[in-house]
């Protein structure tokens, strides 16, 4: 009920009459239940989606559901849409039925060095280090603790960080997992290309970033840019595609924002 009444909420706001709860097909309780409780509700509907990564990017979405594509470098206002994470929307309904702002939030605390892996509703600023405990502890020495995914999530020093409104996870991979592969030479296999999402070259633009050729990587698109990590993650030389790609979208905004 917190999605529903969050998300009639925010329709009010913005003055939309069409709202869409998309759903990874993998999750039919969820659908159900959603289903269930939109039935009644004029103008929300629930969009079941396939099951793929990476699926919850924002332009993608709005491809998937309304068939609109928003341009290089533009936002999606620019097609008429507005994309909200569903936690977000729970939490703006819970806000208006209970006054409580954000102060917890759902954090998947998983990966092969924690004992018992759990879902947890955990306060904001909650340290990583407690959260683990919550499991039952480390099951052995960690390797590298991510606050997020494998794929999107940014590397800690230390599990004296605190949970913040964003983290949605903390992965916890043993030191054998977190050996880096060495790299090797592209041999112009074409994966990346086939992997990325968005279209891009993502072997020209690292080789441009490495370079420190930066407007070559600009000409690419550089900043379109999802960093979801599909093109690192198939790449068979094991080159680090999305942190050079990374490097390269930070210069680039960086010599736009000096240049206004």
């Amino acid at each position: 009920d917190l999605v529903v009444l969050g998300t009639k909420a925010v329709m009010k706001a913005l003055g939309v009459n069409k709202a869409y709860i998309c759903i990874e097909d993998n999750k039919p309780d969820a659908i159900e239940v959603l289903r269930k409780e939109t039935e009644n509700e004029e103008g929300i509907e629930v969009v079941p989606m396939v099951t793929k990564y990476p699926q919850g990017d924002e332009k993608r979405i709005i491809h998937a559901v309304t068939g609109r594509v928003v341009p290089s470098g533009g936002l999606p206002m620019e097609v008429g849409c507005v994309v909200d994470n569903v936690g977000t929307i729970a939490t703006i309904g819970n806000v208006i039925k209970t006054g409580m702002p954000c102060i917890q939030r759902v954090v998947t605390v998983t990966g092969s060095a924690v004992e018992n892996p759990k879902n947890l509703y955990l306060r904001i600023g909650t340290l990583f280090k407690d959260a683990v405990e919550m499991c039952g502890g480390y099951k052995e020495e960690p390797g590298k603790i991510i606050n997020g995914g494998p794929m999107m999530g940014i590397a800690q020093h230390t599990d004296e960080v605190p949970v913040i409104k964003g983290t949605s996870g903390i992965l916890v991979l043993n030191k054998e997992e977190a050996e880096v592969p060495e790299e090797s030479n592209c041999i112009l296999c074409g994966r990346c290309v086939d992997a990325c999402p968005v279209y891009l070259m993502p072997f020209k633009i690292s080789r441009f970033s490495k370079l420190n050729n930066f407007d070559g990587a600009d000409e690419y698109h550089a900043t379109d840019c999802i960093e979801c990590g599909s093109c690192s993650y198939v790449c068979p030389a094991r080159i680090p595609l999305k942190e050079r790609i990374s490097v390269a979208k930070k210069e680039i905004l960086t010599r736009r924002k000096k240049a206004k």
